[in-house]
This record gives C-alpha cells, sequence and structure tokens, in this order.
C-alpha cells in the first residue's frame, strides 16, 4: 500500500543542537518546556472541579464512617478494570467491607446501571495515591487517549513508578510475553494492555481486577497464565476472522469500486471485531465495519482512516440502526439482519459523497530529515551513546498528541539483508558519506525487499527505538516506509 508522506514543517539545519527546538512540539515559552520536559505532579487539576466531587465525597466519607458495604463498579476494559483495581488497593486501607463488580460483554455491556461515583477523601495522604499512578499509566496508554497536559503528567509519573517498583502482577505478565522492565507507554500499548484486555473481550474483566490487586504470588501466576491463555486465544481469533474477512472481501467484486469495506459473518467472535476493523485497514485502506450476529441482530465496531468522521458517517445512516455509538475515529453499532444490505449500499454511498482525496492515502508525517552522522557524537575517535536518543527519551511518553519522531533520510544504501517470518525486513543502512552503520527493522515490510537492494539507493522515514538483545540495549531505526530514489 502507497503512503503519503508529508514533512510537517522543512527546516534548514546543521546541527544536533537544534534538535530539542526543532522537535518542540508547540513549545515556545519557557513554562512551556518547564512543564513538557519536567512534568510535575504539584501541576495537577484540583479534582473538586469535577461535577459533583464534593457530594461525591462526602458520600464516600459517611460510607466508611458508618462501616457501610462500598461497592467499586468499572467496565471491562483495560481503563474500567484498572480504575477499580486503584480505588480497590486505596480503599483497603480504610474499609473492610469493599466488593467490585466488572459487568459481563455480551449480557451487560458498558455502563452503570444504577447511579454511582469514585472519589477521594480529604484526610487521605497524596503519597497513598501516588504509589497507584501505574494502574493510570497503564489505562491512559490502553486507551490511546492524548499524552498531553495533565495525561502527560499523569503517564510521565505511573510510567517512572511502573518500571521503577513494578508490581509482580506487571511483572508476570511481561515475563510470559518474553519482554522485561524498562517499558515504555508503547510496550503497554502492545504487551499490558492487549493482556488486560482479554479477560473482559473473550470470558471476565474480574479475573483482571484480581490479578491487579491480589498479594498472593501463587494467585498471581495462575491468573496471570490464564489471562496469556487468553490472549493467545483472542490473537489466534483475530487472525482466523481477519484472513475469512480478507477472502470475502476478495471474492466479492462489490469491494473492488466500493470506498468503504462492510463485512458480517454470523460466527465472528464479539471481542475481536473492532481489533479486525484495523487489521483490514492495514491491507484495504478504507472506512471500514466489522459484523457478528448477537441475538438476532447485527452488532459490530466500525474504524476510520485518517480524518474521515466515521460517526458522522453513521448519523447519515441512522435510520437503518437500531443503535450507535462514538466518535470520529471509532464506533460501535446494532442494526437489523434484514437491513445488513441496505446499510451496506447506504454507508458506501455516504462515503462516497464525503471521503476527500487527501484521506485515501494512509500519511506519514515526517518531523525532521536527518542524516545518519547526527544521531552519534564522535569523541576521540569512538562512537559514543547517541546524542539525539537521550533529548527523545526526554519527550517521553509517546502517545496520541505528542507521537514518536518521524525522521526522513535520504541516500541510503543496506547490508546484510535477511526476512524474518516471512514478513519483517532486517537491514544494515549507512550513507556514502555517513561513519555508521545502523541496524534497522521493517515491521511487515518483506515486500519491500528488492526496493532496498544492496547498492541500490533509497530513502526512508523511520523512528529511532531501544532494541534490547540478552541484556545489551542498542539503537534501531524502525522503519515506517521505503522508496527507491529516482
Amino acid at each position: 500500500m502507497n503512503k503519503k508522506w508529508i514533512i510537517r514543517q522543512p527546516i534548514d539545519r546543521t546541527t544536533v543542537e537544534q534538535f530539542r527546538s526543532d522537535l518542540k512540539r508547540g513549545i515556545d515559552t519557557y513554562d512551556k518546556a518547564e512543564h513538557f520536559f519536567r512534568p510535575k505532579l504539584e501541576d495537577l487539576h484540583n479534582p473538586f472541579l469535577m461535577k459533583n466531587m464534593e457530594e461525591a465525597v462526602v458520600r464516600l466519607n459517611k460510607a466508611i464512617e458508618r462501616n457501610e458495604k462500598i461497592l467499586l463498579f468499572g467496565d471491562y476494559d483495560v481503563d474500567g478494570t484498572t480504575a477499580v483495581a486503584l480505588m480497590y488497593s486505596f480503599l483497603s486501607g480504610y474499609s473492610n467491607k469493599l466488593d467490585y463488580y466488572i459487568p459481563d460483554r455480551y449480557t451487560e455491556g458498558y455502563g452503570l446501571s444504577r447511579k454511582g461515583a469514585l472519589c477521594e477523601r480529604n484526610e487521605w495522604k497524596l503519597e497513598e495515591l501516588y504509589k497507584l499512578l501505574d494502574f493510570v499509566a497503564v489505562a491512559i496508554g490502553a486507551d490511546i487517549v492524548p499524552v498531553t497536559g495533565e495525561n502527560r503528567i499523569l503517564a510521565h509519573n505511573g510510567m517512572r513508578l511502573l518500571n521503577e517498583f513494578p508490581r509482580i502482577s506487571f511483572k508476570r505478565l511481561l515475563t510470559l510475553a518474553k519482554r522485561s522492565f524498562p517499558v515504555t507507554l508503547t510496550d503497554i500499548v502492545f504487551t499490558i494492555a492487549p493482556r488486560i484486555n482479554s479477560a473482559g473481550r473473550l470470558y471476565s474483566g474480574r479475573q483482571a481486577v484480581e490479578l491487579m490487586i491480589t498479594e498472593d504470588e501463587s494467585r498471581i501466576e495462575e491468573l496471570a497464565q490464564s489471562i496469556d491463555n487468553y490472549n493467545q486465544e483472542r490473537r489466534d481469533l483475530d487472525e482466523s476472522t481477519t484472513n475469512e474477512a480478507l477472502e470475502i472481501l476478495a471474492s466479492d467484486k462489490w469491494y473492488e469500486h466500493s470506498k468503504s469495506t462492510v463485512v458480517f459473518h454470523e460466527s465472528w467472535h464479539k471481542g475481536v471485531v473492532g481489533i479486525v476493523a484495523s487489521r483490514l485497514i492495514e491491507n484495504h485502506f478504507k472506512p471500514t465495519i466489522v459484523l457478528t450476529e448477537n441475538e438476532g441482530k447485527l452488532t459490530g465496531s466500525a474504524r476510520t482512516i485518517n480524518n474521515f468522521d466515521i460517526y458522522n458517517a453513521l448519523l447519515s445512516c441512522e435510520d437503518l440502526l437500531e443503535q450507535f455509538g462514538g466518535h470520529t475515529f471509532a464506533a460501535g453499532l446494532t442494526l437489523r439482519k434484514e437491513n445488513f444490505e441496505t446499510f451496506k449500499a447506504r454507508f458506501d454511498s455516504v462515503v462516497k459523497e464525503t471521503l476527500t482525496l487527501e484521506d485515501e492515502l494512509p500519511n506519514e508525517f515526517i518531523d525532521l530529515e536527518l542524516n545518519f552522522n547526527e544521531i552519534y557524537e564522535r569523541q576521540e575517535n569512538r562512537m559514543l551513546i547517541p546524542r539525539l536518543k537521550r533529548i527523545l527519551k526526554q519527550m517521553e511518553p509517546h502517545g496520541p498528541g505528542n507521537m514518536k519522531p518521524v525522521f526522513y533520510t535520504r541516500n541510503v544504501y543496506s547490508k546484510n539483508i535477511r526476512i524474518l517470518k516471512e514478513k519483517h525486513l532486517k537491514l544494515q543502512v549507512t550513507q556514502p558519506d555517513a561513519d555508521v552503520v545502523l541496524d534497522a527493522i521493517g515491521f511487515g515490510l518483506a515486500h519491500k525487499e528488492y526496493e532496498v537492494a544492496e547498492g541500490v539507493p533509497f530513502e526512508m522515514i523511520y523512528t529511532l527505538e531501544s532494541n534490547l538483545w540478552n541484556g545489551r540495549e542498542s539503537l534501531q531505526l524502525n522503519i515506517k516506509d521505503i522508496r527507491v530514489m529516482i
């Protein structure tokens, strides 16, 4: 799939000293720089600015004073289960009548059926709450929310806590995934969050909460293994469902001329349709809806491309839907089975009318053009620790609103090309005037093998990553796209 490369702002620069300012992400004053590079917990907003917080505090205090039962209610996804784990861990020091409830994904769905609140008590020491910020960091990473402002403060401090004092539960999940500390927010997104999510997606989110709050190491081992097994089951379902959906697209000529993808099969698992929609977009870059059958109706998930507003597209089809909800980039929906073909045609018509040419190609935004010699610094004829990497480290944690900087380098040559697992491209790269040879990997880019043949110059866009192997850390380029130079 071809991608559109967009350089955010052409910059004329000759030294590494300007990297920090070039990558400033809207930081144009000392105060902004201070808040960005040194996120402090004291800069968090006053929680009593939240609506009804005062009433919630009074009620919870009263429940503790009266020794009443307290029920913590959270949804079955990662931010729901971590919120319950956080509150349970904290309140257990003040009440012995705590319980928690995680609704069943299939029989109850999202949301609280009766009025409830999560709140804090004035007398409690903030230091005790700060010890639970690792739960918040996991929730922020899993929910793919902007890592800016208050979220950045919470994620930064939560990640530091997670790496310096990791919980046994998270350590065990990482061990089963053959990963180790230190971790980044990206590791949460791709390693920890999918495992916690798999419990709620396939079985019960209650197991995920228990894993995070129990101190019984044998129980942690048992739960972590079960949840890791659920994740493997989820991955198998994801792969088989994606393959079945791709077969539908290949066998039906309607999709050759459509601007959207809308697919349905009654046997697909409800817990993976959202993931499968994202997978299909990787192969067919179109607004995508994946549906399965549940209690006689079709239910599923919608995912979009670039800035196309998929919620508004569904709004134009609302007379054909039983219910729907979401936002610009993702949504859930339910419709009658007999309306499927009509809905598919209507939705595609809406997409054709509103999709812009700019949205039809995946965009890759480039922060800076870079030469390989600028990545390292020399001293006494030795290459020292990458200087640029240290600057980038200060910009973490990365996520929406503060994505990893993407670099562009031209006139690149390859050596030692290998294909891993039939789909990944592993190689070393250099430039004619560079003193360094760098390791690089392109996940899912095996089809680009002939574009990087030895002796053929090419251009590439990439991010800089740390690669930990056998206890040794090295710098690796994570290639996002490659083009032969003309």
